[in-house]
């Protein structure tokens, strides 16, 4: 579903961020 995939953007994202941060 389009919301997995959503969600799953923003996990990676997040997981990025706090990895950068």
């Amino acid at each position: 579903y389009f919301e997995n995939f959503l969600l799953f953007f923003i996990f990676i994202f997040y997981f990025i961020f706090c990895f950068t941060l």
